[in-house]
């Protein structure tokens, strides 16, 4: 059902962005509201399905195993909260318009603090989000340099390195050949490590 629905689209499927942080204290009446209506395990479940991934009323009724009447009113109580929205209008092969939707706010944050320590955890998560953007490009960028620097030596010297055992059989890569086949991804892992390190800190202070 989902290939066939994203043949018939009029575009790519919609991304969730990273949106701006929206964070609820548990003493606001949208924090109720909330806890309300995601009281419910199939209004949840398909407020989870949507975080990873966009979706139709009948993609969210193909994996829940449900009525697509059932989804509509589920997918009524989310939009009726302020949890979802549509993002995009695709058309069947009848021409039935199907709205897609996709979460909000993304992310969501509940903060059980006063209204300065809102504000703090506000700016330590945006640093923190905003940080691993910066990390992601930077991995990409460290990623392909490398890449293009050995390529460009393999081509010059004609011959290629692999690692081999005494009986000819292809040694198991070390932390060391980790690090040097995939530079983009150990730079990825190491700014995730610290971005978690300062959150961590920052949160403590």
């Amino acid at each position: 059902m989902r290939d066939k629905v994203q043949r018939l689209s009029n575009g790519p499927r919609p991304e969730n962005g990273e949106g701006p942080i929206h964070i609820v204290d548990m003493e606001d009446e949208e924090a109720v509201e909330l806890f309300e209506t995601l009281g419910t395990q199939t209004t949840y479940q398909i407020y989870n399905e949507l975080q990873h991934e966009p979706q139709t009323p009948s993609e969210l009724a193909d994996s829940q195993g449900g009525s697509l009447q059932n989804i509509h009113y589920h997918i009524e109580k989310l939009e009726t909260a302020g949890l979802i929205e549509p993002v995009d209008t695709w058309y069947s092969e009848k021409g039935v318009e199907m709205s897609v939707y996709a979460p909000t706010h993304n992310p969501l944050v509940i903060s059980f603090g006063t209204d300065s320590s809102r504000s703090r955890l506000r700016t330590v998560l945006t640093r923190a989000f905003g940080g691993i953007g910066i990390v992601a490009a930077t991995s990409l960028v460290v990623e392909y340099a490398v890449n293009w620097w050995q390529e460009s030596g393999e081509s010059q010297s004609g011959t290629e390195i692999s690692t081999v055992t005494t009986n000819g059989e292809s040694a198991q890569p070390s932390v060391v050949d980790v690090i040097v086949n995939s530079p983009g991804l150990t730079v990825f892992v190491l700014g995730l490590l610290v971005i978690m390190l300062y959150t961590i800190g920052q949160l403590r202070d």
